[in-house]
């Protein structure tokens, strides 16, 4: 089966036209709505740096062996 990704806006009679879909196709149809589908990951897209990723989250001084 071949996806098909398409965002459109719903027609006022409730219908997608969808091309290269003819009538008499099977098909599985995924109605995801903008608005919930943007809130579910709010940072996606957001630059992420890392300051000294190596470095030990604390001094080694603060280590201490196990008696």
């Amino acid at each position: 089966m071949e996806a098909i990704r398409l965002e459109t806006t719903i027609e006022h009679d409730g219908r997608i036209d969808v091309p290269g879909v003819h009538a008499g196709d099977a098909v599985e149809v995924i109605v995801l709505h903008r608005s919930t589908r943007t809130k579910s990951y709010p940072l996606r897209g957001t630059p992420c740096t890392y300051a000294n990723p190596f470095e030990p989250a604390i001094p080694e001084s603060d280590w201490e062996p196990l008696a």
